[in-house]
């Protein structure tokens, strides 16, 4: 699964945007390579 697959799965699971998704998805990968 690459991080665009990822973002489409958060979306569907989610029932949000792509966009809304991509950036949660980009949050969460960035919070968790910043600790």
């Amino acid at each position: 699964m690459n991080k665009n697959d990822l973002i489409s799965n958060v979306a569907s699971a989610a029932n949000m945007s792509k966009g809304d998704a991509a950036e949660a998805v980009e949050a969460t990968l960035n919070s968790i390579s910043s600790e």
